[in-house]
């Protein structure tokens, strides 16, 4: 294995309720993801977690799917229970693999949690700058 120590960007979009979302809904967060090209990804009928090496594509991509998440939420009442997680710093990764670090422990709670993914999209966009 040629495991690496990256900076990622990890965003977690998912039902605040965790009763998840069914064959109808889930297809679209599936889309709303996958259109940013995350380095991997995993699904659950709960939603979604996408993996993005940090860079300044990556900060844009993950600005466009909060976004249009919000618009989801925002718009249609089946997404009323949307939350969104986001977080980012070092994991290990493999490229064939699930990037491991708590930094997606962090993102997953943000789920359910404080919705304090603006904040942190804030912080990205401020270090990007820079």
């Amino acid at each position: 294995m040629s495991e690496k120590r990256k900076e990622f960007i990890v965003l977690a979009v998912g039902d605040k309720d965790s009763y998840g979302y069914d064959e109808h809904t889930l297809p679209l967060l599936w889309q709303l993801i996958d259109s940013s090209a995350p380095d991997t990804r995993e699904f659950t009928h709960v939603g979604a977690i996408a993996y993005y090496v940090r860079s300044a594509r990556t900060i844009i991509a993950v600005e466009d799917v909060i976004s249009r998440a919000e618009g989801l939420r925002d718009g249609d009442r089946r997404f009323k229970t949307l939350g969104i997680g986001l977080a980012h710093g070092h994991m290990i990764a493999d490229f064939g693999f699930t990037p491991l670090g708590e930094v997606a422990n962090r993102a997953s709670a943000g789920v359910a949690g404080a919705q304090t993914y603006r904040e942190t999209l804030a912080e990205l966009q401020e270090t990007n700058a820079t």
